[in-house]
C-alpha cells in the first residue's frame, strides 16, 4: 500500500479548509497522480491542521478515478487518514 502525504502548506500556510474542484484536481495531479500506480491501495493523509473538505475538493481529487474506475473502486482503492474528528466520515460522505 502507497501512502502519501499530502501538503497544502506548498499552496497556502493558512489553510483550515479545503474546497474547489480545480483546488482538488491541482492536488491529484500534482500530489498523487504521479506517485500511484492504477491498481495499488492508496492512503492519503491529510495535515491535522485541515479541518474540513467540500465536496467540491473531493469531487476534483478524485476526477479522474471516477472517471475511470468508479465510485465504489474509488473507496476500495483509496483510505483516508486523519487525526480530526469527524473528517473521514465527513470526507466520504461528500461524494454520496
Amino acid at each position: 500500500m502507497k501512502k502519501i502525504e499530502l501538503d497544502f502548506d506548498r499552496y497556502d500556510r493558512t489553510l483550515i479548509s479545503l474546497s474547489g474542484r480545480k483546488f482538488g484536481e491541482k492536488t491529484y495531479n500534482d500530489q498523487v497522480a504521479p506517485y500511484i500506480e492504477k491498481q495499488e491501495k492508496v492512503t492519503l493523509v491529510f495535515p491535522n491542521k485541515i479541518e474540513v473538505v467540500a465536496s467540491s475538493f473531493v469531487q476534483g481529487l478524485f476526477y479522474k478515478e471516477l472517471e475511470e474506475i468508479g465510485l465504489n473502486s474509488v473507496k476500495s482503492k483509496f483510505t483516508i487518514e486523519s487525526k480530526v474528528n469527524g473528517f473521514v466520515q465527513n470526507f466520504w460522505g461528500s461524494l454520496d
